[in-house]
C-alpha cells in the first residue's frame, strides 16, 4: 500500500512539474530566433511558409484556402520571393504593430494582423495557449530579431 501511495506521489509531482512548464515567464522583448520562430515552426508554417510554400488545410473549418501571404518561419522578407500572385512574399515582420523597415510605425500588412490573428490557427486546430498570443503580442509590439 505505501509504495502505491509512494507511486502516487510520484505521479502526481512530474504531473505539476509539467503544468508548470507553461507558466514560464514571458519575456519583456522576446526575440524572433530564440521565442517566436520555434512557436511559429509549431503552429503556423503548415499554411504559412513551410517548405517556402502557402498551403490551405483542407480540415479547417474556416479560412480553408491557402494564405495570400506570410511565411511565418522569417522574421524579414524572405529573399528574392514572390507569391503566387505576384506580391513580394512577407516575413512575419511585416505584420508586426512597429514592424515597418524604418523601426517606425506599423508594418506593412499590420492590419492583417489585427483581423486575422484572433482566429489563428484556424479549427480543428488548437487554439494558442494565453503564454502564446501574449508572446506573440509583446513581440508584435516591439520585434526583435
Amino acid at each position: 500500500m505505501a509504495r502505491s501511495g509512494f507511486f502516487l506521489f510520484t505521479f502526481a509531482l512530474a504531473g505539476l512539474a509539467l503544468a508548470a512548464c507553461d507558466k514560464a515567464p514571458v519575456p519583456d522583448m522576446p526575440s524572433f530566433e530564440h521565442d517566436i520562430k520555434p512557436l511559429t515552426l509549431s503552429r503556423c508554417v503548415r499554411c504559412h511558409g513551410a517548405g517556402g510554400t502557402l498551403n490551405a488545410d483542407p480540415s479547417a473549418t474556416i479560412l480553408n484556402t491557402a494564405p495570400v501571404n506570410g511565411f511565418f518561419d522569417h522574421d524579414e522578407d524572405p529573399p528574392n520571393c514572390t507569391t503566387p500572385a505576384g506580391t513580394v512574399c512577407r516575413g512575419l515582420r511585416a505584420y508586426a504593430a512597429s514592424g515597418s523597415a524604418d523601426g517606425g510605425g506599423a508594418g506593412p500588412n499590420h492590419s492583417q494582423w489585427v483581423v486575422f490573428f484572433p482566429m489563428m490557427p484556424p479549427a480543428p486546430g488548437a487554439p494558442l495557449t494565453d503564454r502564446e498570443r501574449e508572446l506573440l503580442d509583446r513581440w508584435n509590439m516591439n520585434p526583435q530579431p
